[in-house]
């Protein structure tokens, strides 16, 4: 396989898009000029767990375009799927019946946010809108004079969104009015994707595209702390990419960024001072178990650092070039899915490889994960519910 049809990152370019494909690897390889890149085999494994699909349930529009962050959310009894052709379904959690459905008639490219019973979402044409959880009703919608690529996030009475040019916007969960709004400067290239800011207590915290990590106050938009994850290295603007395009975790009082041909970081919550540092590079969010920090990097290796030190665990290299999903925790193992709908199964202690199931049939994007079982959305249009099984000593 080459590497114009394995790597196919469209890169940003202050408002415009640029369509060409590049020749150095941005999402999802790596490398210089156009040698080609085979994708690693599916791995063989002793499998000792199963992952059970529940349910499946078809979606009247579909999400063709892998770089749209259009993740699952969930109500005690309730699943919210978006779709990037304008869709947005619930459905219930235990059986996949369908509760409510919207057309838009416009193309979804963020979301879904939920909170205090009303989803938010945003269009290719930045658009904002809020939906009752209960009925699928607009409440109201809100139109920003950019793009929005990221899922907007709620708490506190106010959507937060994260626009493609750096700017985060707070509207009022009430009327979608703004709040407050800041901007950050962005570098003339970037990469598509958009990190999510992630709100905690009266805080909402976002990654850039220059690099930086940044703390806002909730209620007025003050910045209250600025890190640089990442310093841009080399002469051209492919070189100097070091976009945070995932969204972080936290742990305690830690918080954990990462960001492309950069660094996996630790910073301190309240100061937004360096912890720990590791040269890493990764255009997904990270995640954290057992102790844990998961990151996938750019060339598909899958790696755990100690949450608290910073030093390598362990690493998985069986899916070099499979275009790994950001990593989830679900059910006390570790899960992915690569460029080809399968979920890889992993330990989180050591990063053996347990169990594997092909649930679609190309690319998923992020699940939620809800009592133990991930609600996957596929490109193909399904909502997908798994539940990891042990499988006894007999059936293996």
């Amino acid at each position: 396989m080459s590497f114009s049809t394995l790597c196919k990152p469209l890169l940003r370019r202050l408002g415009a898009v640029v369509i060409a494909l590049t020749t150095v690897a941005v999402a999802g390889c790596s490398g210089h000029g156009e040698k080609a890149v085979t994708p690693s085999p599916l791995p063989s494994f002793e499998k000792s767990i199963d992952a059970r699909v529940l349910w499946k349930q078809s979606l009247r529009g579909r999400t063709e375009d892998r770089w749209l962050q259009l993740v699952p959310t969930a109500s005690d009894d309730a699943v919210f799927v978006a779709t990037g052709s304008g869709s947005v379904t619930a459905l219930s959690r235990d059986s996949g019946e369908v509760i409510w459905e919207r057309e838009l008639g416009q193309r979804i490219t963020g979301g879904l946010g939920q909170g205090d019973n009303v989803l938010v979402l945003a269009t290719r044409d930045g658009q904002v809108m809020a939906i009752a959880c209960d009925s699928g009703k607009t409440l109201w919608s809100t139109q920003l004079a950019v793009a929005v690529m990221a899922v907007p996030q709620v708490a506190n009475q106010v959507a937060v969104v994260q626009s493609v040019n750096a700017k985060l916007f707070a509207l009022d969960l009430k009327d979608g009015h703004t709040v407050w709004q800041q901007e950050t400067a962005t570098p003339s290239l970037t990469l598509r994707t958009v990190a999510s800011p992630l709100l905690l207590g009266q805080t909402a915290y976002a990654g850039f595209a220059n690099g930086q990590a940044k703390a806002f106050d909730m209620a007025t938009g003050a910045v209250l702390w600025s890190t640089s994850i990442a310093t841009p290295q080399g002469a051209s603007d492919l070189e100097r990419l070091v976009d945070i395009t995932g969204s972080p975790y936290h742990d305690r009082g830690a918080l954990y960024f990462s960001s492309y041909q950069g660094n996996v970081v630790s910073l301190d919550r309240e100061t937004g001072q360096t912890v720990w540092s590791r040269t890493a590079s990764s255009y997904h969010g990270v995640a954290g178990g057992f102790g844990n920090l998961y990151l996938c990097d750019s060339d598909g290796v899958l790696r755990a650092y100690d949450l608290q030190s910073g030093v390598l665990s362990w690493q998985q290299e069986a899916f070099k070039f499979r275009r790994l999903s950001g990593p989830v925790v679900v059910d006390g193992y570790l899960a992915a899915v690569d460029f080809e709908g399968y979920l890889h199964i992993l330990s989180q202690a050591d990063g053996r490889i347990v169990g594997r199931k092909r649930i679609a049939s190309k690319a998923i994007g992020q699940p939620v994960v809800v009592d133990d079982v991930a609600y996957f959305a596929t490109g193909s249009g399904r909502l997908v519910a798994v539940k990891l099984v042990k499988q006894s000593a007999r059936s293996r």
